[in-house]
C-alpha cells in the first residue's frame, strides 16, 4: 500500500484537503482506508500546514474538502491541488446556530451553498441539512447525499478497540490514582480569534453578533472555571480533565488552576472520542460534541451561567435541559448523568444507522463523483501552481515571517515605507498577529506521516468486518487497477 509517495508525474484519484488535525484527520483515514480498498488512490492535505510550508500541489482528479459553499471557498481549496475537476464538500460543519440557519438565501451566509459550489456534491449528515439546501439554496437533490457523520462511525462497538482502556489513557497522561474522571469539553473558540479573523467577511456574514458572542463566551468561561475549581477544592478524589477546543490556547487561568491543583488538568492530547469514551461524567457549554457523546450512549450536562441570545445558541440545542446556576450543579456533582437533547432532534441532524456507517456510504458516493460527469467542474484546475511559482510564494511568505520574527526589521520596514511595504491592508500589527495564529495552527495540526500510517493500518483491520458482511449481502463487481497511475 502505497501511502505517501511523492511524484510528479502521479494523478491521485482522490486529494482530501482537511483543516483540524484532533477533528478530522481519523476520519480522513478511515475513508482512505475503504477508498484505497476499493482500488482508488488518495493523497491527505493539511491546510494549515500547508499555507505556511507550501509544496507544489499534488494533481488529483477530485477534491474531498471540509468546507465548500461558494466561489471563494472553491478558489481557496482548488490552490492545494492541480488539475480536479469534481468537488465533494464533508461539511465538517452541519451544525448551526439559530441565527445562521435562519438567514436569508440571499444574505450569503456559512449555512448555504451559493456560486460554483452548487456543481459540488454535498454530504449531509441528516435530513435538515440536505433539505436546507435543497429547499432553501435551490441546490440539486441529486447533489445533496444523506450518509450519516463519519465521525461517529467510531463510536461503533467495532472500533472501540481504536482506543485507549481508561487504565491506558490515564497511565498515558500520568493520572493513573484517581478511579474518577470528569471531562469538561470546551467550546472557548471565539475569545481568541485575532482582529482580523472577526473582521473578515466570513465571520462577519454570521446569522449572529459574534463580538456579543465573544463577550458571552469569555464571561460564561470565566464563571465556569469558577464553578469546577469549587468541585475540585471539595473533591480531591474526582479528576477534572479540561479538554480545550482547538482554536484555544495559553489561557492563563487554566494554567494557573493546573499549577494550583493536582485534580485539575489542561489536556488538549487525542481526540474528543477518546475522552468521552473513557469519563465517567461530562460537561460542556456551546459544543457540538454533544453529538458524540449521544452517539457514545451517554450523557452530559450543558452548563450555562450566562443565558445566550436564541440567534447564538446552537440548533441542535432545542429543547434542552441546562444547568444555570451553581446551586444546581453543586447538586448534581456526584450525580448520573443523562442525554438533555431528545432523540428526534438528535437523528433530525444525524441520521444515526445501525447497520451501514457512514464512511462507507461516502465511499459509494465518492466513487458516483469520480465516474459521473455531471459532477464535473470546470475553471478550478490551478494549473498555474508550477514550482517556480510555489517556490516564489514560499519566498514571500519566509521574508514577511523573517521581519516578524525580529522586531528592529518592523521598525525599519515602518520608517521607510510604512506598514504598506509587509502587508497591503496596511495594518502591521493586525498582520503579524495574524502570521503568529498560522504557525501555531500549523504546528497544532502537523502531519506525522508514521503515527498516521500506524493509524491507518489500524482503522483497516478494524473496518473489515462492515466489509465482510457488506460482500456477503451485494457481492461487489470492480474493475481491477493493479499497476495503473491513478
Amino acid at each position: 500500500m502505497d501511502l505517501w509517495k511523492k511524484g510528479k508525474d502521479r494523478v491521485y484519484d482522490f486529494a482530501f484537503v482537511y483543516e483540524i488535525k484532533n477533528r478530522e484527520q481519523d476520519s480522513l483515514l478511515l475513508l482512505k482506508s475503504e477508498m484505497e480498498y476499493r482500488g482508488y488512490s488518495v493523497k491527505m492535505i493539511e491546510d494549515w500546514e500547508q499555507a505556511i510550508h507550501r509544496d507544489v500541489p499534488p494533481f488529483a482528479k477530485t477534491v474531498v474538502s471540509f468546507a465548500l459553499h461558494s466561489k471563494e471557498t472553491m478558489d481557496f481549496i482548488s490552490q492545494f491541488v492541480r488539475g480536479a475537476d469534481r468537488f465533494v464538500n464533508l461539511q465538517w460543519e452541519q451544525v448551526y446556530t439559530n441565527g445562521d440557519r435562519a438567514q436569508k438565501a440571499e444574505e450569503g451566509g456559512t449555512t448555504g451553498v451559493f456560486d460554483e459550489a452548487k456543481k459540488a456534491m454535498h454530504i449531509c449528515w441528516g435530513e435538515k441539512t440536505r433539505e436546507d439546501l435543497t429547499q432553501k439554496y435551490g441546490l440539486k437533490e441529486s447533489h445533496a447525499a444523506v450518509t450519516g457523520c463519519i465521525s461517529l462511525d467510531f463510536l461503533r462497538e467495532e472500533f472501540r478497540p481504536f482506543y485507549l482502556s481508561k487504565e491506558a489513557l490515564q497511565k498515558k497522561f500520568g493520572i493513573d490514582k484517581y478511579k474518577t474522571m470528569y471531562l469538561m469539553i470546551s467550546s472557548f473558540s471565539y475569545g481568541q480569534l485575532p482582529e482580523t479573523v472577526i473582521n473578515s467577511e466570513l465571520y462577519q456574514n454570521q446569522g449572529f453578533d459574534v463580538r456579543a458572542q465573544v463577550r458571552i463566551e469569555v464571561e460564561s468561561q470565566r464563571i465556569i472555571l469558577d464553578w469546577l475549581e469549587e468541585e475540585v477544592i471539595r473533591h480531591p478524589d474526582i479528576l477534572m480533565v479540561y479538554r480545550p477546543h482547538p482554536a484555544e490556547s495559553n489561557i492563563k487561568r487554566l494554567a494557573e488552576l493546573a499549577e494550583k491543583y493536582d485534580n485539575f488538568r489542561v489536556i488538549p492530547d487525542l481526540s474528543i472520542r477518546q475522552w468521552i469514551l473513557t469519563a465517567d461524567r461530562m460537561f460542556t457549554w456551546w459544543s457540538t460534541s454533544v453529538a458524540e457523546i449521544y452517539a457514545a450512549g451517554k450523557g452530559c450536562s450543558i452548563l450555562r451561567p450566562v443565558e445566550l441570545p436564541h440567534e447564538n445558541d446552537l440548533e441542535i440545542y432545542e429543547g434542552a435541559r441546562f444547568v444555570t446556576t451553581f446551586e444546581e450543579f453543586d447538586r448534581n456533582y456526584l450525580g448520573r448523568d443523562t442525554f438533555p437533547i431528545s432523540d428526534e432532534v438528535m437523528q433530525k441532524y444525524y441520521a444515526i444507522d445501525k447497520d451501514i456507517p457512514a464512511f462507507m456510504k461516502i465511499a459509494d458516493v465518492l466513487e458516483r463523483v469520480l465516474h459521473d460527469d455531471e459532477f464535473k467542474v470546470e475553471g478550478y484546475e490551478n494549473l498555474r501552481a508550477t514550482p517556480v511559482v510555489t517556490a516564489a510564494a514560499n519566498a514571500k511568505w519566509n521574508l514577511k515571517q523573517f521581519v516578524f520574527d525580529h522586531e528592529p526589521l518592523c521598525k525599519i520596514a515602518e520608517k521607510i515605507a510604512g506598514d504598506r511595504i509587509i502587508s497591503p491592508r496596511g495594518d502591521l500589527a493586525a498582520l503579524k498577529k495574524e502570521f503568529a495564529y498560522f504557525r501555531e495552527m500549523a504546528e497544532k495540526n502537523h502531519q506525522d506521516y508514521d503515527e498516521m500510517k500506524n493509524r491507518l493500518i489500524t482503522l483497516t483491520r478494524l473496518s473489515d468486518p462492515f466489509r465482510t458482511r457488506r460482500t456477503k449481502e451485494e457481492p461487489a463487481e470492480r474493475e481491477e487497477t493493479e499497476g495503473e497511475i491513478r
